[in-house]
């Protein structure tokens, strides 16, 4: 409900120079975008803020990896100064200007199930597909034992590619 407010909101203002950024880079209610000019990402905060306060909504926490940026925000008191900020499922280092991925342990349970296999690899999220290479081999097993009909809380056959370890 918010995303489609928020979309709408950005739609009826469509003239505005930024309403095109604002429309593709929106996921949720996170604006996720980079400028190469640091004097363009200063305006396209502040006219941002003027345009979404216009419905009433606050832009609330801004991470970025420009200074300047980082004093403005600071200075209206939305800078969000946890790092790393965490941006699609990934953590972002502003001030080194990197990313990460969380690392995440996946027990070995005493027996596999669909159900451990989907849980865990569930857990794992990959908008971008960054983690693609990581992930590929968990997706397909899990469509071999979709294809195979197995139960939920059956304990896989021995043949499976999960028993190889």
């Amino acid at each position: 409900m918010l995303n489609a407010t928020l979309l709408k909101h950005i739609r009826i203002n469509n003239e505005n120079w930024f309403s095109g950024i604002l429309h593709r880079d929106l996921f949720v209610d996170n604006i996720l975008t980079s400028f190469a000019d640091e004097a363009e990402a200063i305006t396209f905060f502040q006219d941002t803020r003027v345009l979404m306060s216009f419905a009433s909504f606050n832009l609330r926490s801004l991470s970025s990896n420009s200074a300047q940026l980082q004093i403005k925000a600071s200075n209206e008191d939305v800078l969000d100064e946890e790092t790393p900020t965490k941006v699609l499922g990934m953590l972002w280092n502003a001030n080194k200007d990197t990313l990460s991925f969380q690392q995440r342990v996946i027990p070995i349970p005493d027996v596999t199930t669909k159900i451990e296999i989907l849980k865990h690899t569930s857990r794992i999220f990959n908008p971008l597909g960054l983690l693609s290479s990581f992930t590929l081999r968990s997706t397909t097993l899990l469509q071999q034992i979709w294809q195979e009909k197995h139960d939920w809380d059956t304990p896989l056959p021995e043949h499976a590619d999960v028993n190889r370890r």
